[in-house]
């Protein structure tokens, strides 16, 4: 018999660390017999795995259990604050920046508006919104551990590279390198809507689902999808642009130089063009596009009805090749028109009550999101949570 090497032993030993932190996390406090039995692991292995997480600072001890004879166990849960990280989205319009704890739970809250769209003049605005953050970060013992950043975008996942942002005319930009000298700690950069998917997956709506797609709907359209209850990211880590799929080659030119892509129907810039000729002359601000147009709606501007719900007929066009394409149980719509949903919903569903194969959309579930205004950079937040927890 081959005997154990020490790489074998130092992989088994963090497989046991990660096994037990696991279910810390999952089930808040337990004794390390309790431990034993949900682990499967022997009670000598439990107990020393235990006693380095204390000692690490991960596990504290938080009281004594009960038992019906003998001495109460000890009760250890997850510290949750040992250390924080930071989840940032960058959106056309605007960055957005959470501080979270390690189970996720936001402390503090930071938006820039405005902010520089690409290149040097944006590595410099992110570089200062994260000193800024540093600065509110609650006293721990190891402090900021990693950031997570959410793009709308292209995203060379493993790489760390946002390889176009249409919406934003960005080129090539090697985002995770570019911030490694300001921020010194494992960055993760993903899709908006791959992040967002991954915080409803693990915290939100989808947690018991395993085969679903997350449509983002604001000034572009993005999407995620999660295959065998993993996110889906394809070869580069770029799959998932459905917001791109080419619905009329005649049709209006969009960012990605395509023309006739499914967002210049189903987003807020679609919603702006057919806006565009409403009398009295469209003057709102773009970012208030949404909101202003489902005033008007509400009121019973006919321009402005025949707009959110040209959009939602679209909408549901494109939900009737994603459910013959991936047959998903659930879809889910996020972002800033999902305040549009009381004029979006009736207008996709009776497309989808029309669909010629009617076996994937009788039983799929659409719903929005009631995250769908942080769900993203709640997502990023998770993302670097998770980074951080695969190394402890």
């Amino acid at each position: 018999m081959t005997r154990p090497t020490r790489a074998d032993l130092n992989t088994l030993r963090h497989h046991n660390r990660q096994v037990i932190v696991d279910i810390m996390r999952r089930y808040g406090s337990l004794s390390r017999a309790e431990l034993a039995r949900l682990t499967r692991l022997s009670k000598v292995t439990v107990s020393e795995v235990v006693d380095d997480l204390v000692a690490e600072g991960y596990l504290r001890a938080v009281g004594l259990g009960t038992a019906e004879m003998g001495r109460k166990p000890m009760l250890m849960a997850f510290k949750e604050s040992a250390g924080f990280v930071l989840g940032i989205e960058v959106a056309p319009r605007i960055v957005r920046l959470i501080v979270t704890d390690l189970m996720g739970d936001v402390v503090a809250t930071f938006e820039e508006s405005g902010v520089a769209a690409a290149g040097d003049d944006l590595i410099r605005a992110l570089c200062a919104l994260i000193s800024k953050a540093r600065t509110h970060l609650p006293q721990s013992r190891y402090g900021l551990m990693a950031v997570g950043i959410a793009i709308s975008g292209w995203v060379d996942f493993a790489q760390g590279v946002v390889v176009a942002a249409p919406n934003m005319t960005w080129a090539p930009l090697a985002l995770q390198e570019r911030l490694a000298s300001c921020v010194h700690v494992p960055i993760i950069v993903d899709n908006e809507a791959n992040a967002a998917l991954a915080y409803e997956h693990g915290h939100g709506i989808l947690r018991d689902v395993d085969h679903a797609v997350y449509l983002s709907v604001g000034y572009g359209l993005g999407s995620g999808m999660l295959m065998n209850g993993a996110v889906y990211r394809g070869h580069k880590g770029m799959a998932g642009e459905m917001g791109h799929m080419v619905l009329d080659p005649a049709g209006p030119l969009c960012t990605c130089g395509n023309h006739g892509c499914w967002e210049m129907y189903s987003s807020e810039k679609a919603l702006q063009r057919m806006m565009s000729g409403c009398t009295p002359a469209l003057t709102v601000n773009e970012g208030d596009l949404t909101h202003w147009a489902i005033q008007q709606a509400r009121q019973g501007a006919p321009c402005a009805r025949q707009a959110l719900r040209a959009v939602g007929r679209s909408l549901g066009q494109g939900i009737i090749n994603i459910a013959n394409l991936l047959n998903p149980q659930t879809l889910v719509v996020g972002n800033g028109m999902v305040e549009a949903w009381e004029f979006l919903e009736p207008e996709m569903m009776a497309v989808l009550s029309q669909a010629g194969l009617s076996a994937t959309t009788q039983d799929l579930i659409v719903t929005p999101s009631p995250h769908y205004q942080d769900a993203a950079v709640r997502g990023a937040a998770a993302l670097a949570c998770d980074a951080v927890i695969a190394r402890i």
